[in-house]
């Protein structure tokens, strides 16, 4: 695919028409716009459903602003001791990858790690005041909602330029005791590259549990998206390791 818009010139007087041709949207434009409004620190806003950039082997690589990767020795548990909490067994999968980013009054930090039953990605931002939190909290699941709602179709000559997803394969809501207090997960389908609002059977690779956590004692905001393959998806399993997030000082 070589643009988003095409122009094939017709005929001698110059008459034209366009073919558009469209990717499925990682981001829905009104999730985008909400994000984007909340601060002038927001992250980049090309992917939302992995680190800030993928090389493709689930680590994470720089793209732009001041940036550093960490050494990935250690387990994700270790690195979230620095915001004083654990992540029970689910903690103990070594690290696949280590981010930073600094804005100019927030950082962002984003953590992968994987074992043989569990992906499990992190994204971190602080320090948010209670009130900026919520506003990111409230956008980042109006993102991941909107991705499962209509969409414009990515193939031209369709009856309708609109698809919708079925109710069937649109997230499952479950609230789950996190740090004390309820939490909202989304129990969504995902592709083969740990992404986001896909519903087609053949596209959907794995399932994954998603819900955003502030945490006040650190003033930090957590994303977590802890994934399984579709085939062997278990809902008590990531409910449990999201559930078994717990604070270690404080």
């Amino acid at each position: 695919m070589k643009s988003v818009m095409e122009v094939v010139e017709m005929g001698s007087r110059g008459c034209a028409f366009t073919v558009r041709r469209r990717r499925l949207a990682v981001l829905a434009p009104v999730g985008l716009a909400l994000l984007c409004s909340c601060s002038p620190d927001a992250p980049p806003a090309a992917n939302t459903n992995a680190p800030p950039s993928d090389d493709g082997n689930g680590r994470a690589t720089a793209t732009s602003g001041p940036t550093s990767r960490a050494a990935l020795p250690g387990t994700l548990n270790a690195a979230l001791a620095a915001y004083g909490l654990s992540m029970g067994k689910a903690g103990d999968a070594p690290l696949a990858g280590d981010f930073r980013r600094k804005g100019s009054t927030i950082a962002f930090h984003s953590l992968l790690a994987a074992d043989n039953d569990l992906r499990v990605e992190i994204e971190i931002m602080s320090p948010l005041t209670p009130d900026l939190a919520k506003r990111y909290l409230n956008s980042k699941y109006t993102i991941v909602r909107s991705l499962y709602g209509p969409q414009p179709h990515p193939y031209p000559g369709v009856i309708t330029n609109i698809t919708d997803c079925p109710d069937d394969k649109k997230p499952v809501e479950r609230s789950v005791q996190v740090l004390g207090r309820p939490v909202t997960v989304l129990l969504a389908n995902a592709s083969a590259r740990y992404t986001f609002g896909v519903w087609e059977d053949d596209l959907i690779k794995h399932r994954a549990a998603f819900c955003v956590v502030y945490v006040p004692e650190t003033k930090a905001l957590f994303e977590i998206k802890i994934f399984q393959p579709s085939a062997r998806f278990n809902a008590d399993t990531v409910l449990r390791a999201l559930g078994n997030l717990k604070l270690t000082s404080g």
